[in-house]
């Protein structure tokens, strides 16, 4: 599999070690939740404790051809046409770090991000996250990589990302200070 980031000075991808970290500030609280691997499971599994409707936000960072830099929103989805969509393109949302996946429910407050670090970010039912990744062997420990860090992306996944973009009716937006991060 090709790497979606490493580390500076280091010839391998980075990984995470199915770890969690609960984030509380004034403004949100969330679950920081960091994979071995497989994250578009978990991300799949944990969005079956949100309510339907859904919407993807598809945050374009750095494309390499297959459309502008940009955020595309998808039109509402139920479970099982998120799950389809998700796992169709996993190992090029797994493997390629030129995006950002927001899933959020449309009449709620739940909503999963997946982002260019591999972190799956998850807000609502932290309870009801944190028991399912528990039973699942996560532990609660201080997530953190070393630093400065590259990210990749791969000729080998541009005709998924392609996909992607053809892949609903998306409605497009421009970039957000914040999105490139």
């Amino acid at each position: 599999m090709l790497p979606k980031f490493s580390i500076l000075d280091q010839d391998q991808e980075y990984f995470y070690n199915n770890v969690y970290q609960k984030q509380v500030t004034e403004n949100f609280s969330r679950l920081c939740i960091g994979s071995r691997s497989r994250e578009i499971n978990l991300l799949t599994d944990l969005l079956k404790y949100l309510d339907e409707p859904f919407f993807i936000l598809y945050v374009l960072v750095v494309p390499r051809g297959e459309s502008k830099a940009g955020r595309y929103q998808s039109p509402e989805l139920t479970y099982k046409n998120l799950k389809t969509f998700l796992e169709s393109f996993s190992e090029f949302f797994e493997h390629d770090g030129r995006m950002n996946l927001w899933v959020k429910e449309k009449n709620g407050n739940g909503l999963m991000v997946f982002d260019r670090h591999n972190y799956v970010y998850a807000y609502g039912n932290l309870n009801s996250y944190e028991e399912f990744i528990v039973s699942k062997g996560y532990i609660e420990s201080q997530l953190t990589f070393g630093g400065e860090h590259v990210h990749y992306y791969h000729k080998e996944y541009d005709a998924q990302a392609k996909g992607v973009i053809d892949y609903f009716d998306w409605v497009y937006s421009p970039l957000r200070e914040g999105d490139c991060e």
